[in-house]
């Protein structure tokens, strides 16, 4: 043995996680960071000067499996992506149980399509209906306080009766994105990449301002294929941001 481990929290594993513009990018693989480097080496007839080194491109490349519109909206940003409303269904009677805690949210089992909150709210608790606003309040989740895109109900006074709702809300029926032959500005976006150790520390890859840069390339499989899906190869090309940064790495992992 030639040497031995200088720090053993310096050697990575795992893979990553993928957020573009905030969005979960999911499942994927081989995701890579490559840095391109421009060496200028200045010589003169009689002798040369030190070698000068200059970022050329960051790039961010993975194959990404989860082909859903919210991903695939930050990732080609040429077409125009929507939604297509279905039917308004009602909910009458959604069951919530015997009884809530104040304070403790409750979700709603259905959701309108285009993110938005649910409409013509009714809460009974033993057939009486509650006021909104004063024994309960309603928030559309973001993602960050519940299931993005839910309903959530909020107790704000005590009940101990069979709780029901009543609502009505919007499904999609179907997702669209449409392609013209136009030339467009590429929208800019923070990519991020995000390794978790055992430890949950991590280490973090940031590109503050960026673009996708490939083809959208959507590779089908056999109708027989057990252990293969459909994969988009993702490549992200960083752009100066307004401090003139292209890259920055975060690791709370080896320190």
């Amino acid at each position: 043995m030639q040497t031995a481990v200088q720090n053993s929290q310096a050697i990575r594993l795992g893979s990553v996680k993928m957020f573009l513009d905030n969005v979960n990018l999911g499942l994927l693989e081989d995701a890579q960071l490559e840095v391109v480097y421009n060496v200028i080496d200045l010589r003169a007839h009689n002798g040369k000067l030190p070698p000068r080194k200059k970022v050329e491109s960051v790039k961010a490349t993975a194959s990404i499996w989860e082909l859903f519109f919210d991903n695939l909206s930050k990732i080609d940003n040429h077409g125009v992506f929507e939604d297509i409303a279905a039917a308004p269904v009602n909910i009458t009677g959604e069951a919530l149980g015997t009884g809530w805690i104040v304070g403790s949210p409750i979700k709603l089992a259905n959701k309108n399509g285009a993110y938005s909150e649910v409409s013509s709210v009714i809460i009974n608790s033993d057939g009486s209906p509650l006021i909104s606003g004063t024994d309960y309040s309603i928030y559309l989740s973001d993602g960050s306080n519940g299931e993005k895109g839910y309903t959530y109900i909020v107790p704000k006074t005590a009940q101990t009766g069979v709780l029901v709702a009543s609502y009505s809300y919007t499904p999609n029926a179907k997702k669209k994105a449409t392609w013209s032959d136009v030339t467009k500005l590429i929208a800019l976006y923070e990519l991020r990449m995000v390794n978790t150790d055992e430890n949950g520390k991590n280490l973090t890859i940031t590109i503050p301002k960026g673009y996708a840069s490939g083809n959208m390339t959507w590779g089908f499989v056999a109708d027989d294929a057990v252990d293969e899906v459909m994969k988009m190869p993702f490549e992200f090309m960083a752009f100066p941001d307004e401090n003139n940064k292209i890259l920055v790495i975060e690791d709370e992992q080896s320190v």
